[in-house]
C-alpha cells in the first residue's frame, strides 16, 4: 500500500510540474390608468426589489457543481463572459466565471453589476489556507494587494453562521488525477464550515488579465477553460466519492481555529478582494465561501501548492458549492417571507423595468436610485385625479436632468443614457 501510494504521489507531482440574467418585478395588482407613464409606472404590491443573486467562481471546476444545482433559463454572452440566468433552490441567480486573477475578477464584477440588478454577490470557490483540506472558510474581511480590507456583508455572514451550524453535508473523499477518475482518497476527518478570520487576495499577474485556454484535457479544462463543461448544465448535482461521509443533519460545526494553527489569513486566493472592492463601490452586499484545496490534513502528504491544489480542488469546489447553495436557499426563504408580509398594500411607483419602456436601448440597464426615485415621483403625480400636470412636467424635466449627469451615463452607458434623456424630455414637452 505504501509503494502504491508513493507511486501515485510521484505521478501526480509530475503532472503538476508539467502544468506551467433578468430583473423580475412584482406583479401589478390591477391595470394602471391609460396615461400612466406609457409603461414607466405601475401600481404594484411593493417597491422594486433586486431579485438576483450573483454567484460566481474563478474557473470552471469551481462553477460546475453550482451550475449542476441550478435550473438555467437563459444563457447570455456579454463581452467575453458566458452568464447563466436561472434559479438555485427557487432563488433567482446569475451564474458565471470571474476568470482567474485579480484583474479578471474586477472586470467581470463590474460587467455583472452594470447589466443586472443584483441583490448580493456570492463568491464560491477554493483557496489555500492553514485550515484543513475540504474545510469551507467564510472570512469576515478580504484584503487585496494594496492591503485595504473590505468587509463581507453582516446579514449574509449571519446566514453563513446558520449554515455552519445546520449540518450541511460536506464531502471528504474524492478521486484525483492524473488518470480520472483515478484512485479515491479520503481525508482522515470530516470537513466543516468556519465563519470568521480574514482572507487575502494576491495579484501574481501584475495588473494583467490571464486569458482562458480551451482544451480537451480534463484537468486543464476544469481549471483553464473559458466555460464549464456543457455536459454539466442541467446534469444534476455532481456528487463525488465522499457522499457516504457527509455531516449528519443537525450536526454543529466548531467555529474555532484548529488547535495549534497559527492563522495569519484563513484563506488566500487571487480574486475575492477584487469582487469585494467593486461591490463595496456600488453598495452591493458580498460574501465569499472558499473551501480549502491546499492546506493541512493531506493523507497523501503532497508538497503544498500547486500539487495539493490539483489533487483536491474538485473536492473543495463541491464543498464550497454545498455551503453556497445552503446560504442561497436560506436567504431566499427570508425574502419570500418579507414579500408575503408586504402584500395587500398597493403603491404607485416606477415600473421595475421602466428604462426599457422608455427606450429599447436600455434593455437590461438600470438607472441610479436617485433617477428611479424621480420617476416614481412623476408616477405618483400622474395617478392623482386629476393629474397634476405642472408636477408631471417638472418631474420629467428633473428626471432628464438626473439622467444627463455623468454618474447616470457611466451606469447606463452612453447610448442608453442619451436615448433616455431624450425620451424623458419628450414627456416633459421639450
Amino acid at each position: 500500500m505504501r509503494d502504491r501510494t508513493g507511486g501515485f504521489r510521484n505521478r501526480l507531482i509530475t503532472l503538476v510540474l508539467g502544468l506551467v440574467l433578468l430583473p423580475v418585478g412584482l406583479p401589478a395588482v390591477e391595470a394602471p390608468p391609460a396615461h400612466f407613464g406609457d409603461g414607466l409606472c405601475t401600481l404594484a404590491e411593493g417597491p422594486c426589489v433586486r431579485p438576483l443573486l450573483a454567484v460566481f467562481s474563478a474557473f470552471p471546476g469551481e462553477l460546475e457543481p453550482l451550475v449542476a444545482r441550478a435550473s438555467v433559463r437563459e444563457t447570455l454572452v456579454i463581452g467575453d463572459r458566458v452568464l447563466r440566468v436561472g434559479t438555485i433552490g427557487g432563488v433567482p441567480v446569475v451564474l458565471g466565471l470571474l476568470g482567474i486573477g485579480y484583474e479578471n475578477a474586477a472586470a467581470t464584477t463590474r460587467l455583472v453589476l452594470d447589466h443586472f440588478e443584483v441583490a448580493g454577490f456570492v463568491v464560491s470557490g477554493v483557496a489555500g489556507s492553514p485550515r484543513r483540506i475540504g474545510d469551507v472558510t467564510v472570512p469576515l474581511t478580504w484584503a487585496g494587494p494594496d492591503g485595504v480590507p473590505y468587509s463581507a456583508d453582516a446579514a449574509l455572514l449571519d446566514i453563513a453562521r446558520e449554515v455552519a451550524g445546520a449540518g450541511v453535508p460536506l464531502e471528504r473523499c474524492t478521486s484525483v488525477p492524473p488518470e480520472p477518475p483515478g484512485p479515491t482518497v479520503c481525508l482522515d476527518f470530516q470537513p466543516g464550515i468556519f465563519v470568521g478570520g480574514a482572507g487575502e487576495t494576491d495579484d501574481p499577474y501584475g495588473d494583467n488579465r490571464l486569458r482562458c485556454n480551451p482544451t480537451e484535457n480534463d484537468v486543464y479544462r476544469d481549471v483553464f477553460a473559458c466555460d464549464v463543461n456543457p455536459a454539466t448544465v442541467g446534469g444534476g448535482v455532481s456528487a463525488g466519492a465522499g457522499t457516504d461521509h457527509a455531516v449528519p443533519p443537525g450536526a454543529r460545526v466548531d467555529l474555532e481555529v484548529p488547535t495549534g494553527a497559527s492563522v495569519v489569513f484563513d484563506a488566500t486566493d487571487m480574486e475575492t478582494a477584487a469582487v469585494a472592492r467593486e461591490t463595496a463601490a456600488r453598495g452591493v452586499p458580498f460574501v465569499a465561501f472558499r473551501a480549502v484545496s491546499d492546506g493541512a490534513g493531506d493523507p497523501l502528504g503532497l508538497p503544498g501548492f500547486p500539487t495539493q491544489f490539483f489533487a483536491y480542488y474538485r473536492l473543495a469546489a463541491r464543498n464550497a458549492a454545498a455551503a453556497t447553495t445552503a446560504l442561497i436557499e436560506r436567504r431566499g426563504a427570508r425574502t419570500k417571507l418579507r414579500r408575503v408580509r408586504a402584500r395587500n398594500s398597493p403603491i404607485v411607483r416606477a415600473s421595475c423595468g421602466w428604462e426599457r419602456w422608455a427606450t429599447p436601448m436600455c434593455a437590461g440597464r438600470h438607472a441610479p436610485a436617485a433617477l428611479r426615485a424621480s420617476v416614481t415621483r412623476v408616477c405618483r403625480a400622474l395617478v392623482r385625479d386629476p393629474a397634476d400636470a405642472t408636477a408631471v412636467t417638472r418631474g420629467w424635466e428633473r428626471a432628464a436632468a438626473l439622467a444627463a449627469k455623468p454618474g447616470a451615463r457611466r451606469r447606463l452607458g452612453r447610448t442608453c443614457d442619451a436615448e433616455l434623456v431624450g425620451t424623458l424630455l419628450e414627456r416633459a414637452g421639450l
